[in-house]
């Protein structure tokens, strides 16, 4: 997702946020979460969908960028704002529960739905390496960029999907996370924006963002 701001304040429209799918795309709003301080926008993290076109940041065409990579040009900052966890996505009536549940090696016969390499492929590299670790590869019969789409995917009982646990948040669909709080395997989100970046707007945005995990609170 990328954030375009003006001179003296932070302004947020559908023209000004945009990322590999039409700005215009519900499930990208539908994750989007803000809340208003001394007329600034407060950001929070559940609201990334998409990898941002770097491109643009680059070019002075934007200013801000959240973005789950692993590499970005020498003209940008990058700071990681957030680590999550990852979760397994099943069907509510799936027979396993979270009681019953052990590891991702109990699901080696099940079809996969993953996000695809466009979306970041460090993130479907660390997906493919929790299989690995328990001895399978899965078997992925569909892939999206759009959360969305992959719980509807897992709703339809086309497969099961491992996501960022944060993305559970703002969805009423008949499936179940479970949490993989005991591996290794965390996912990272970015902030990005060009170096030297004189906008007014932007440093008040990167002061309210605490680059350590967090987000001050003032």
């Amino acid at each position: 997702m990328l954030v375009k701001s003006n001179v003296s304040s932070l302004e947020v429209n559908d023209s000004e946020i945009s990322g590999q799918s039409s700005v215009n795309d519900t499930d990208l709003f539908h994750r989007l979460k803000w809340t208003f301080v001394e007329g600034l926008i407060y950001l929070l993290f559940a609201m990334v969908k998409s990898v941002v076109d770097i491109q643009l940041l680059a070019g002075d065409k934007l200013d801000l960028g959240f973005v789950r990579l692993a590499r970005v040009p020498e003209s940008l900052e990058m700071k990681m704002v957030h680590q999550d966890t990852f979760s397994v996505v099943l069907p509510t009536e799936h027979s396993l529960s979270e009681h019953e549940f052990n590891h991702i090696g109990q699901l080696k016969e099940e079809n996969f739905i993953l996000f695809s390499q466009d979306y970041s492929s460090i993130y479907y590299d660390k997906i493919m390496s929790i299989c690995e670790d328990k001895g399978f590869s899965p078997r992925i019969t569909h892939k999206s960029v759009h959360a969305l789409t992959i719980f509807k995917l897992v709703e339809a009982g086309l497969g099961v999907a491992i996501v960022p646990t944060s993305l559970k948040q703002g969805y009423d669909l008949m499936v179940k996370f479970i949490e993989l709080d005991k591996i290794k395997q965390k996912t990272e989100l970015y902030a990005v924006w060009k170096k030297g970046n004189k906008n007014a707007a932007l440093g008040k945005v990167l002061g309210l963002i605490k680059i350590n995990g967090d987000i001050n609170r003032y």
